[in-house]
């Protein structure tokens, strides 16, 4: 498993990058950010590592639980 989450998400400029590239782990909430669905299996570590690499502002973050 890994845990993912958003740091600083008040800096969230909602462009979505992370949500087109990883779906299964990222969403965007009702006020336009970006929010985790959940715990992620390993099967996603590379989309989430893509997705932090994509994100603007540099706000997702994850490791391995």
């Amino acid at each position: 498993m890994i845990e993912v989450w958003i740091e600083r998400r008040e800096e969230c400029l909602g462009e979505q990058a992370c949500v087109v590239i990883c779906g299964e782990v990222f969403q965007i909430g009702e006020d336009g950010k970006v929010v985790v669905k959940g715990a992620a299996g390993d099967e996603f570590e590379v989309c989430v590592k893509e997705a932090e690499e994509s994100c603007p502002v540099n706000i997702i973050r994850w490791r391995r639980a």
